[in-house]
């Protein structure tokens, strides 16, 4: 037997009214969800999926060229045999998707692009920095050591 279920515009998909209830899908098999998960698909649920738009009035020449160039290298460095390793600058962000219709995704942006763009784009853009002491958030004694 075989089903397709159509993914759900509405997430997390949870029965029994209970969190605990959400599932992801893992490889061939349904596992529970993590709280990061969750707090994942409620926030997209929440704001959209933003980061796949385009950003209106953006073009290549917003992308700042080394870290695209260093994330070409990485890229190549990875999967020697990636398809569009040889390609211009501008056709590679086209075909896997750092440009769409001529515009950069606000993710393309968050990731490749200048300063200017993205602070015109995200207007409450900053970066955040937090120490976290242990080996991950959740076994952290202290939510944090330092912020800035």
């Amino acid at each position: 037997m075989l089903f397709h279920i159509l993914s759900s515009e509405v997430k997390p998909v949870y029965f029994n009214k209970s969190l605990i209830n959400v599932f992801v899908r893992r490889g061939s098999g349904d596992q529970h969800a993590t709280e990061n998960e969750i707090a994942a698909m409620q926030r997209e649920q929440a704001f959209g999926c933003r980061s796949e738009m385009d950003v209106p009035n953006t073009s290549f020449s917003d992308i700042n060229l080394q870290s695209l160039h260093t994330y070409r290298r990485r890229v190549s460095d990875f999967n020697p045999e990636f398809l569009f390793n040889g390609l211009p600058y501008e056709e590679f962000c086209s075909r896997i998707g750092i440009l769409h219709n001529g515009n950069l995704t606000y993710a393309s942006l968050l990731m490749f692009g200048k300063w200017e763009p993205l602070r015109n784009a995200v207007r409450n853009f900053w970066i955040d920095y937090l120490e976290i002491p242990g080996t991950s958030y959740t076994d952290a004694v202290q939510r944090y050591t330092f912020r800035l």
